[in-house]
């Protein structure tokens, strides 16, 4: 989780094999709804660089538009598998 003017976005973290560079998927957990998270966007982290530049300000107003309900794009899961 986030912290500061970031805080209540999360990172999941993990590195890409080939090319040893941090990858994240920056997301948000539905209100309400602790197990069901929102993905905002991807980007990648080396040392204290987010590339692109300004992905942590789009999750945010990303995340803002969600909670405000300006936008939405629901995809089901199957939890069949």
């Amino acid at each position: 989780m986030l912290h500061g003017k970031n805080a209540g976005i999360w990172e999941w973290r993990f590195r890409d094999l080939t090319t040893k560079i941090q990858q994240r998927l920056l997301g948000v957990f539905a209100k309400g709804q602790p197990k069901t998270a929102i993905f905002l966007l991807g980007c990648n982290h080396k040392q204290k660089v987010y590339q692109p530049v300004n992905c942590l300000d789009t999750a945010k107003k990303r995340a803002n538009s969600i909670k405000s309900g300006d936008m939405f794009n629901e995809r089901k899961v199957r939890t069949d598998i």
